[in-house]
């Protein structure tokens, strides 16, 4: 059995046709679902090329990660990178400090003032090189005496003994640490004093 709609318009006319108002309206209606549809239609079909614009950017993206993820994968350290550099350095039997050091001495070179003190700073930054940060970690194990002395009931001869006491204490109960040389420390190391050491 058909469905009934109750709110569909049911007048007729005296042949049994349906007023010309109920059909106007009728058209209307049905056109009105139709130009819905293909709006929707249409952005849809907009929303798929988007979609497949953006798609293709992030395979693009992808892509390119994975490229930077094997390069830095099978990219030497920066430790690795220096000896190369270094290693280059002596069998082209080519200091560039030395260079930079005659072309700032040369009068006759063709420089700016503002050249040579940029060349001074670079050639100050390998005579004193700026500390570099190291990070360690250490679990430390401290203790914290406090004495109260009352100094009003003390001679000076008093204060003296206790003073060099308490100071052969800390001389006896000081610790020597050994620094183990490792090669992982290597990059610390100015590149002279690696020179020195092959």
């Amino acid at each position: 059995m058909p469905k009934r709609d109750f709110f569909a318009d049911k007048r007729k006319t005296v042949n049994g046709i349906k007023p010309k108002q109920a059909a106007v309206q009728k058209k209307k209606k049905v056109d009105r679902c139709y130009k819905r549809r293909y709006k929707a239609e249409r952005d849809l079909k907009v929303a798929e090329v988007e979609l497949s614009a953006k798609e293709k950017e992030v395979a693009q993206i992808t892509a390119v990660r994975d490229q930077l993820m094997e390069l830095m994968a099978k990219a030497p350290s920066p430790a690795e990178q220096r000896k190369i550099i270094m290693a280059t350095f002596m069998e082209a039997k080519f200091n560039p400090i030395e260079v930079m050091i005659d072309m700032v001495q040369d009068g006759n070179a063709d420089l700016t003032d503002k050249d040579r003190a940029n060349i001074v700073d670079k050639l100050a930054s390998y005579f004193a090189p700026k500390p570099k940060t190291i990070d360690l970690q250490a679990d430390m194990k401290s203790s914290v005496n406090i004495n109260v002395v009352d100094y009003s009931k003390m001679t000076q001869k008093d204060l003296i003994a206790q003073t060099q006491d308490e100071s052969n204490k800390l001389v006896d109960d000081a610790k020597i640490i050994d620094i183990v040389s490792d090669e992982d420390y290597s990059e610390f190391e100015s590149p002279e004093d690696q020179v020195a050491q092959q």
